[in-house]
């Protein structure tokens, strides 16, 4: 923005130059004597002054006729006046004036415009983050199949007994885990999970109903849900099927989120996420279910 100032005042300053070096001279005074009328005073002085007085004496007036009433023509009414050369560097000097007044509001109505711009993007932003950072978050933990404590017994060849606790799986007992992750509770939260022995297509899963009604997890609360997967061929031992799911919930600023989740059963009870339903939507509005 400084360039534009400098040029702007550069031309400013030319233009109120020329125009001041364009202001003519004033002309001498007519009533300073030239050389000829000098040398016309000499021996013949008293002839000239004759002569100015007769050219300046009104005509005579005839009798019967009406003198005239118009007043006698001055010559110097007719000579155009010429303004001193102070006055148009005056003006210029206003005129420059004028100029850089008009280019430092234009310069702060910009900057005004920006600053106004950049405040309420800054304003924006700060409203963004304070809801971003004080939302719910619902995000899977782990999926898994249940484990059990059970005390086993053993005899020992001297005839002892010792009583020995080892964790027993449950190879029916599918159950995934989700966590509110945020600072805030998660209001009307859903879950739905179905378990697939092929991939996911691309296209949305259609569930075959809901696993978990309505409920509202606190901040960093857990909540565990068994899945059921019916009569397909599934167990701790089997490997390469599916778990997909959803889990809807709505934030304090009355906005609804869906957290998308789908894994892969590699067996050996590791579950590893797979294909792109991993992910989260929103906000909503409305509730999308």
């Amino acid at each position: 923005m400084r360039a534009p100032l400098l040029v702007c005042l550069a031309l400013a300053a030319a233009t109120a130059l020329c125009q001041a070096a364009s202001q003519p001279l004033s002309p001498p005074s007519s009533h300073a004597a030239s050389p000829q009328q000098r040398h016309a005073s000499g021996p013949n002085g008293r002839v000239a002054n004759q002569q100015d007085k007769a050219e300046s004496s009104p005509p005579p007036v005839l009798p019967g006729a009406k003198p005239s009433t118009s007043a006698p023509t001055n010559h110097k009414s007719r000579e155009g006046h010429e303004e001193p050369v102070w006055q148009g560097v005056w003006e210029a000097i206003i005129a420059l004036a004028t100029i850089a007044l008009v280019v430092v509001t234009s310069a702060l109505v910009y900057y005004t415009k920006r600053l106004w711009a950049s405040t309420s993007h800054l304003v924006g932003d700060a409203k963004d983050s304070s809801q971003k950072d004080l939302r719910a978050y619902i995000a899977i933990e782990d999926i898994f199949f249940s484990r059990t404590i059970e005390t086993v017994i053993k005899f020992l060849q001297s005839g002892d007994s010792v009583r020995e606790h080892c964790e027993v799986t449950d190879e029916r007992d599918l159950r995934i885990r989700v966590r509110n992750h945020g600072r805030t509770p998660a209001h009307q939260m859903t879950i739905k999970c179905d378990c697939l022995l092929h991939p996911p297509g691309p296209d949305p899963h259609e569930f075959s109903g809901l696993l978990v009604a309505e409920q509202m997890l606190h901040p960093q609360q857990v909540y565990a849900a068994k899945v059921p997967f019916g009569d397909l061929p599934i167990s701790a031992q089997t490997a390469n099927f599916y778990v997909v799911g959803r889990a809807t919930y709505r934030d304090i600023h009355n906005a609804w989120w869906i957290t998308d989740f789908s894994y892969w059963y590699k067996g050996e009870r590791v579950f590893a996420p797979h294909g792109e339903h991993n992910r989260e939507r929103g906000p909503f509005q409305k509730c999308p279910n």
